[in-house]
């Protein structure tokens, strides 16, 4: 069975999100068109300074200092074949159990 990799290859990258958190959890993310670091999601979390708005909802919070982040790619539609796809998540979901 192939290894099933999910990125660019199968998916429309529409943009990326940095999603910001501090000690009692999720603040909001704030949107990019490029990524910032090579590791996304929870792997590629760092702590950084950040100054400006974040998204939660539809409110915004106005944030400045360090704060644990991590950046999220935004995904479109399915480049390939879709069932192929649907195939290989299903198989690599039992695999993991």
């Amino acid at each position: 069975m192939e290894a099933v990799v999910f990125g660019k290859d199968v998916f429309e990258i529409l943009g990326y999100h940095k999603e910001v958190f501090d000690g009692g959890g999720y603040l909001g993310s704030m949107k990019m068109e490029e990524p910032d670091r090579e590791v996304m999601g929870y792997g590629g979390r760092r702590e950084e300074y950040i100054t400006g708005w974040v998204r939660k909802g539809s409110k915004m919070h106005k944030v400045d200092g360090y704060f644990m982040t991590e950046c999220v790619p935004l995904c479109g539609k399915i480049k390939t074949d879709r069932f192929k796809v649907l195939e290989n998540a299903v198989e690599w979901r039992n695999q993991v159990r």
